[in-house]
């Protein structure tokens, strides 16, 4: 039987260089990404071709492109990274799995609008805690927390979800906001079917609060071409205020929202509309896991105390 000879191994450095350089195209915005100068990344990328015996991009005065062994290996490079990012927080959370960086990734309907109650009580609980925050809608938390590059997402649920393990916070109804001279502005309460001859104003797609927004109106047929949309809460109610229509908010942002329109009021929804749910999640194979529930447990306290 004929002895083969191992190659080398490319090293962590090698990995960081070459995912840099496939999500960038060029090397010279990966060398500024991973902190190194250009011919460095460029020595390490060859480094790695020359371990790997394959040619993993095609350069160009342009950028580079990744070539098909490139392609083959990158998710298995990324995990590795991920994998070996896992090891050492779990090494040093062993004894307190709050300490150091946590990366978390929330959605811009949840996160601005919780941040200001939980921040301070978060400090004093877990002082050794470095909370790293980014906002970004809910495909891309959970790309984020798949890929590693985030530890903990803030999102609303119903959404599926699988392989991530689910703390739920806190419940969060929808509620109307509408001008104070409309019809509907002095009722107790609204009807789903209250709704359906409504304008309803809705954020574009890629946030689950429209998906929410229309199964509260049953309204998932609707075509997102038909609706007005807007990026933001803020932008819908003023559009609201503008008298282009009614929007549907959610509780915990609608009376911040609504400090700037003082000719909007909001109506409750009838308690069996649908809902959504505040909730922190995390892969399941999360090295400080113990963290994450720790850290639910106190943003949970603190937010049904403030609701």
């Amino acid at each position: 039987m004929a002895h083969v000879s191992p190659r080398r191994t490319p090293t962590l450095r090698h990995l960081r260089y070459f995912v840099t350089a496939v999500d960038t195209g060029h090397f010279g915005r990966a060398a500024e990404a991973c902190f190194v100068t250009q011919p460095t990344l460029s020595a390490g990328i060859k480094q790695m071709e020359d371990l790997l015996g394959v040619v993993l991009f095609e350069r160009g005065p342009a950028g580079v492109l990744p070539t098909a062994a490139a392609r083959a290996i990158d998710q298995r490079a990324r995990d590795l990274l991920r994998d070996a990012e896992d090891l050492t927080v779990a090494a040093v959370r062993h004894a307190d799995p709050l300490s150091g960086p946590v990366r978390l990734a929330g959605i811009p309907t949840i996160l601005p609008y919780v941040l200001p109650g939980i921040l301070p009580a978060l400090r004093q609980r877990f002082p050794n805690l470095e909370l790293r925050l980014e906002e970004r809608q809910t495909e891309s938390v959970l790309r984020r927390l798949a890929a590693g590059t985030a530890d903990i997402g803030l999102i609303a649920l119903p959404y599926p979800l699988e392989g991530l393990a689910t703390e739920v916070l806190m419940d969060d109804p929808l509620v109307l906001a509408c001008r104070r001279d409309h019809p509907l502005a002095g009722r107790a309460e609204i009807a789903l079917g209250d709704l359906r001859g409504e304008e309803l104003l809705l954020l574009e797609d890629g946030h689950c609060l429209r998906a929410h927004a229309l199964a509260a109106c049953s309204l998932a047929e609707r075509r997102g071409g038909e609706d007005i949309v807007g990026t933001s809460l803020a932008t819908l109610v003023q559009m609201v205020a503008g008298g282009l229509g009614v929007t549907l908010l959610p509780t915990i942002a609608a009376e911040r929202e609504l400090e700037a329109a003082a000719d909007l009021t909001i109506v409750p929804l009838a308690e069996d509309a649908p809902s959504r749910r505040i909730a922190l999640v995390c892969r399941e194979a999360y090295p400080a896991i113990a963290g994450f529930k720790a850290l639910a447990a106190a943003m949970r306290e603190v937010l049904v105390s403030e609701g």
